[in-house]
């Protein structure tokens, strides 16, 4: 068994496990096993308010493994999760695994 095994084996049994971080999300119309990371958020923002002096809005970091979601979310696009809105401000995959910065659409 190689590291990117291994790697694969905690995603699955570890970090998206109930017991341990995921949990779950209604996105649309689907629900899936994800993990809502809103500590993360903010320390990024914060550490880029810093930089241009802009005040950060509210939001979450979410992690998903690519097998749940299918399709990265593009930049600008909308999401409902839990029945809030949000916009997808930034995306990555790593090693199977989406991190998807949302900000938070606020109500009118």
């Amino acid at each position: 068994m190689s590291f990117k095994d291994d790697l694969l084996t905690d995603i699955d049994n570890v970090f998206f496990n109930l017991d341990e971080f995921a949990e779950p999300l209604q996105i649309g119309t689907d629900t899936i096993m994800g993990i809502l990371d809103s500590n993360l958020y903010e320390e990024k923002k914060y550490k880029l308010s810093e930089e241009t002096k802009e005040v950060f809005q509210e939001g979450v970091t979410l992690f998903v493994k690519e097998s749940e979601l299918l399709i990265m979310p593009r930049t600008g696009e909308q999401l409902t999760i839990n029945n809030t809105k949000y916009m997808v401000e930034k995306t990555q995959k790593t090693g199977g695994v989406f991190e998807i910065d949302l900000q938070k659409i606020k109500a009118k």
